[in-house]
């Protein structure tokens, strides 16, 4: 996965929404995915202001699904769609993958 860093203002106002609307933060089960229908536009709005900011960051990134907390790694991360093969165009396979925010401001370990 190739990414370009967020700024600290940025990861800043990701956790400001995530505190704001905590039904971005969904611990999927399988491949299920947050009941959108029961949002208010101002969820959907903040919803599609992480999915830009990864879109811009993220080479070959498809969609956001959710914010997490849970599993294995016990800090905020983002689960999202993208396609696997965009850095070098080697395939065209789209699945999911996770980052965490610390990753996505600071770069990867």
């Amino acid at each position: 996965m190739t990414i370009e860093t967020i700024s600290q203002e940025e990861s800043n106002r990701v956790v400001e929404l995530k505190e704001q609307f905590p039904l971005l933060v969904y611990e999927a089960r399988g491949y299920d995915t947050p009941n959108k229908s029961e949002w208010t536009e101002e969820n959907h709005n903040a919803f599609k202001e992480i999915e830009n900011l990864l879109r811009e960051h993220i080479v070959g990134f498809s969609s956001f699904q959710n914010l997490t907390v849970g599993g294995k790694i016990d800090e905020l991360r983002f689960r999202f769609q993208y396609n696997y093969g965009a850095e070098d165009d080697t395939r065209s396979f789209t699945g999911v993958g996770y980052i965490s925010l610390r990753e996505l401001t600071n770069g990867f370990d």
